[in-house]
C-alpha cells in the first residue's frame, strides 16, 4: 500500500492514518509507504490523532518525504501509537506543530528528519518487544536548515534577518506569482538543495552541486517543461587534469559534481517524462568545455533513441555572461 502525493489543507482530523491492527499476534499489513504528502492544519477540532498516525505492527514500512505543518493537538506531527513496529521515519519536514513526535512500540527507526523546535516536548514511550531491550532509535530529527543559514550568515554578515526564510525540503514558498519547492541534493556543502519553480501548471527544475542523483531527485524533476542540470566535468579531463588527487576524488564522489555522462543519463529519463529543454550548467573551466559537454550529452541522448531538437533541446549556459533569453 502506498499513500503518495496528497495535498491536504484544512481538516479536523488526521488526514493520513496508517492504522494497522494485530490479530492473534500476527501482522496483517507490511511493506507500506507514506510519502510525498503535504499535510497542513490538522487536528483543529479533534484530539486523538496526528499529522501521520500509526497503530500496530507494520513490518518494512516507511514514512518519508512528507511535509507536515500546523498540527494543533497535543499528540504530534508524527504519532506512532501503541504497538507500532517496523517503521522507518526519515526525511520528513515538520513545521509549526504543537508537538513534533510521539513514538511508542519497538523496531521503529526515526532519523534525519527536519523539524523546528515545538512548544511541547517529544514523548519517548518505547514498548520493548523483549523486556528491557529497545530495538528502535531516534536520531538527528531536528536538522532543519540551521547549518545552511549559519554558513550563509558567515559569508554575507551584512544581510539582516529578513533576508533568511528557512525552507525545509519539500515545503513550498509562494509570492502570488510563482511557487518554489526545494528538495535535497547530494553535495558536501551545508544543506544543498535543488528547486522546482512553478508558475501555474508550468514547472522549471534546477539541480546543480550534486554528486549523484537518485530516484527521489528525478521524480521531482519529472515532467518539468525545462531543467537546469549540472554537467560539471568530463571524467577523462578530470582524471588527467591539474587538480590534486584529493580534489579529483571529491569532485567525482557522490557528494561532488555530476559529470557530463551522469547529466546525460538523467536527461534520458527526464526527456521521456516530458522535459522538453535542458540547460547544461556549472561547467568546470579546468575539466570541461561547452563543446565537450554538449557533444557528450547529445551523443548519449541520441544513442538512447531520443531526437535532439525534437524530443528535447539542449543548451549550454555560459559561465561568465548572461545567456540569451530562452523561451519554453
Amino acid at each position: 500500500m502506498r499513500f503518495e502525493l496528497t495535498d491536504k489543507k484544512t481538516v479536523g482530523g488526521a488526514e493520513i492514518a496508517g492504522t494497522i491492527y494485530l490479530e492473534d499476534g500476527m501482522a496483517l499489513f507490511r511493506d507500506n509507504t507514506i510519502t510525498y504528502n503535504r499535510i497542513e492544519n490538522i487536528m483543529l477540532k479533534l484530539f486523538d490523532g496526528g499529522g501521520i498516525y500509526t497503530l500496530g505492527r507494520n513490518d518494512n514500512s516507511f514514512i518519508q518525504n512528507n511535509y507536515i505543518a500546523n498540527v494543533a493537538n497535543d499528540y504530534g506531527g508524527i504519532y506512532l501509537d501503541n504497538g507500532s513496529m517496523g517503521f522507518t521515519v526519515t526525511n520528513n519536514a515538520l513545521v509549526s506543530c504543537h508537538r513534533n513526535y510521539i513514538y511508542k512500540g519497538d523496531y521503529n527507526y526515526l532519523h534525519d528528519n527536519y523539524a523546528k523546535t515545538a512548544p511541547a516536548n517529544d514523548l519517548e514511550m518505547w514498548e520493548p518487544a523483549v523486556p528491557g531491550v529497545v530495538h528502535g532509535s531516534f536520531t538527528n530529527n531536528y536538522l532543519w536548515n540551521d547549518s545552511a543559514v549559519a554558513a550563509i550568515r558567515a559569508a554575507v554578515p551584512f544581510l539582516g534577518d529578513d533576508a533568511f526564510i528557512p525552507l525545509p525540503p519539500y515545503s513550498r514558498a509562494a509570492n502570488g506569482v510563482f511557487e518554489v519547492i526545494p528538495f535535497d541534493s547530494s553535495h558536501d556543502s551545508a544543506r544543498c538543495s535543488g528547486y522546482i519553480v512553478r508558475i501555474g501548471e508550468l514547472r522549471l527544475g534546477y539541480l546543480t552541486d550534486c554528486g549523484a542523483y537518485n530516484e527521489r531527485m528525478l521524480s521531482m524533476l519529472d515532467g518539468c517543461r525545462a531543467v537546469i542540470l549540472e554537467s560539471n566535468h568530463d571524467p577523462y579531463m578530470l582524471n588527467n587534469g591539474i587538480y590534486p588527487p584529493y580534489l579529483k576524488k571529491r569532485i567525482a564522489s557522490e557528494c561532488g559534481h555530476l559529470s557530463n555522462d551522469q547529466c546525460a543519463s538523467a536527461l534520458c529519463r527526464l526527456a521521456r517524462s516530458g522535459v522538453k529543454s535542458a540547460i547544461l550548467a556549472h561547467l568546470s573551466k579546468e575539466n570541461n568545455t561547452p563543446e565537450v559537454a554538449e557533444e557528450t550529452v547529445c551523443g548519449i541522448l541520441r544513442s538512447a533513441g531520443l531526437r535532439v531538437g525534437t524530443d528535447i533541446s539542449v543548451y549550454v549556459a555560459p559561465a561568465d555572461e548572461h545567456s540569451r533569453i530562452l523561451e519554453f
